[in-house]
């Protein structure tokens, strides 16, 4: 059995975007919201699959050692339609790149790439951390009689997380959640783990259990 969404509850969802950090008027937002989200995190110090099939590229064994220590959430079933699907997709193409940074000599490298925002969910809950771009695919499920793309599918949308702030933190200007201990067993010092009794052999115990500074 299917209910019916109202519009008043459709109205309430709240839509995931992407955003420049640099020029916040510069977003992607989400047509439909992922369907799922994985997390993925490697240890510091702990190598990571990626480039392990060609050891030989320089470049596969960078990027290998750039996700130690790191943490990233792989978006999927990304759905997008309509007539301006190839520029959202060329937007994105635009930030998995690494930006050219000119050294003193004028001579040039790839630097970092573009610092951008991931928000889903109400302020203190859901997402919102600084991110960047480092992979996605996309595939092309629908056209129009001309050949123009209208409808897409992306999957593993891949994002590096720069600086986390989820939840209610300092960097999203909530309070962190307080922390609950259980109160003490009666007839037990406090010092002692749950469930423990005080050892009647040993002095400094006793002395705690009759609440006396041994």
């Amino acid at each position: 059995m299917s209910l019916p969404v109202s519009g008043s509850l459709q109205r309430n969802v709240t839509k995931a975007v992407l955003r420049s950090q640099k020029n916040p008027d510069v977003r992607f937002p989400f047509e439909y919201n992922p369907t799922e989200i994985s997390i993925s995190h490697n240890a510091e110090g702990l190598s990571d699959p990626v480039g392990k099939e060609n050891a030989e590229d320089s470049r596969s064994i960078v990027a290998s050692i750039a996700t130690r220590g790191s943490t990233r959430l792989v978006l999927s079933a990304l759905t997008f339609t309509g007539s301006s699907i190839q520029e959202k997709v060329r937007l994105l193409m635009d930030w998995v790149v690494e930006e050219t940074v000119t050294r003193a000599d004028g001579t040039t490298e790839k630097g970092r790439r573009e610092p951008l925002r991931f928000q889903w969910g109400s302020t203190g809950v859901g997402f919102d951390m600084e991110v960047e771009l480092m992979r996605f695919d996309c595939t092309y499920t629908r056209f129009a009689r001309n050949g123009l793309p209208i409808r897409a599918e992306i999957r593993n949308l891949t994002l590096h997380v720069l600086s986390p702030s989820g939840g209610a933190s300092a960097a999203s200007g909530g309070t962190p959640p307080a922390l609950s201990y259980p109160a003490p067993t009666p007839g037990v010092p406090a010092g002692l783990p749950p469930g423990s009794k005080p050892n009647p052999n040993t002095d400094v115990t006793a002395a705690m259990a009759k609440g006396e500074r041994p």
